[in-house]
């Protein structure tokens, strides 16, 4: 996360995230090395002293990055209104749309900040990423949180989708306030790789549920194993 701008009422900043997923020994059509770098914006309006609305904006690059593969942004749109109840819990409502290769995606949510004590905290986005967040020390935090998750990538005459749900429990060490570090391993609990050709026309989606889906695919498998993630963090 960078800073652009911050006053009493306004606060914009943006982050920057790359991403690689290998595959091999599947579908010849899904045997891939898929990429994607996008540039993430957050615009927050303080309305009062308790509430507040969040405006993120999301585009970037996926693909597999050979020759022929053309149109490879994409986008994402968040909006969210959030209330201060008391000290300990801020909560709130909004949507996500993402406009995929071959879908339009809406995800209903319900975004949630509770302190449970002076150590435990429950956070995230409801039902697609909950969090638990332990504090160890001043400086260490232990975090788990759950994933649903929705990708396609654009490669030459077709579209890779990913969807599925993993598990993550990292540690966590914030260094002079604005510096964070993170470690972590989970589990992949399920991932469906769908192969499609370039579609006529784009399906429906709600969360990772087809709605209506105008294409079958020419490939589609389900995995599930290891992860691993390193991150490093602005803060604001």
């Amino acid at each position: 996360m960078f800073p652009i701008y911050k006053n009493a009422k306004h606060l914009i900043g943006g982050k920057w995230i790359y991403t690689h997923d290998q595959f091999s020994g599947l579908h010849p059509q899904l045997n891939r090395s898929l990429q994607g770098l996008d540039l993430n914006l957050l615009w927050k309006l303080a309305l009062n002293e308790n509430s507040s609305i969040q405006l993120g904006f999301l585009i970037g690059a996926f693909s597999d990055f050979n020759a022929g593969s053309k149109d490879v942004l994409r986008y994402r749109i968040v909006g969210n209104y959030t209330q201060r109840f008391s000290e300990a819990l801020v909560a709130g409502v909004g949507t996500i749309y993402n406009h995929h290769f071959n879908a339009h995606m809406w995800i209903p949510i319900a975004s949630v900040d509770w302190k449970l004590n002076n150590r435990w905290k429950v956070s995230g986005m409801l039902p697609i990423k909950p969090k638990i967040s332990y504090i160890i020390k001043d400086k260490w935090n232990w975090v788990s949180e759950g994933a649903g998750h929705a990708e396609t990538f654009k490669v030459k005459k077709a579209v890779i989708e990913l969807t599925g749900w993993t598990l993550m429990s990292s540690l966590q060490y914030t260094f002079k306030k604005h510096h964070r570090f993170q470690a972590g391993i989970g589990l992949t609990l399920s991932q469906r790789l769908r192969y499609y050709q370039e579609p006529k026309e784009m399906k429906w989606k709600l969360y990772n549920f087809d709605i209506k889906a105008n294409e079958e695919p020419l490939a589609d498998l389900t995995t599930k194993g290891g992860r691993w993630n390193v991150e490093y963090t602005f803060l604001l």
